[in-house]
């Protein structure tokens, strides 16, 4: 299964559980927005120029929110006044109706 097999399922789809598995095996389950922005990395100050980590934000934004922010630039300031980052992520595995 690759992303583009699930993209009309994100596309229905906007908060889904999240699982990852702790040392011990133990399922760590979250509710979370999802969206489908580029590839699987972390984008962030230590890693990326400046440019790169707004425009990556402004992304993650239109893609759990489904539409464009009322403020670009209050939004941009916020997330850089807070240090946030984006982490993508490709799912290894993925259920649910019509997967």
């Amino acid at each position: 299964m690759t992303l583009d097999d699930v993209t009309g399922l994100l596309e229905q789809n906007q908060v889904v559980v999240f699982t990852t598995y702790r040392r011990d095996g133990r399922p760590q389950m979250s509710m979370v927005t999802v969206g489908r922005v580029g590839d699987a990395r972390v984008v962030g100050a230590h890693n990326s120029d400046p440019e790169t980590v707004r425009l990556t934000l402004r992304d993650v934004y239109r893609a759990a929110a489904r539409k464009e922010h009322p403020d670009w630039d209050e939004y941009d300031r916020v997330l850089l006044a807070e240090g946030r980052a984006a982490i993508l992520l490709a799912p290894s595995r993925m259920y649910g109706n019509g997967v």
